[in-house]
């Protein structure tokens, strides 16, 4: 029951919070920890295609079709691909409505 309970805590609010003067896209993350959430998005397009994979092979065992398994794969992967791309915009910073950080090398006109 406590595991569940652990599951219900809010998120820190800094995850949600942006700055574009600092080195790091979100406060409070450094290049590490930077390193472990791009480290776990190595598995977010196997995992999600293997799902799917298995979802479409009991849908041709009950249906008796012989392409939902091929079906579920692409459709797997095509989704955890988008994932991993929404997380690293995240990770980054450039899905803030503002857009991109400026670069540094850029200067105004």
């Amino acid at each position: 029951m406590r595991f569940f309970a652990l599951l219900l805590v809010p998120t820190p609010s800094h995850v949600a919070e942006y700055t574009w003067d600092g080195a790091c896209a979100m406060p409070g993350m450094s290049p590490y920890s930077k390193a472990a959430a791009y480290a776990g998005l190595a598995l977010v397009t196997p995992i999600s295609g293997w799902i799917c994979y298995k979802l479409g092979e009991y849908l041709d065992r009950q249906s008796g079709a012989d392409y939902f398994a091929l079906a579920g794969l692409l459709v797997g992967c095509a989704a955890g691909i988008y994932e991993t791309y929404r997380t690293a915009l995240h990770i980054e910073g450039y899905d803030k409505p503002g857009g991109p950080p400026p670069d540094s090398n850029d200067e105004p006109e």
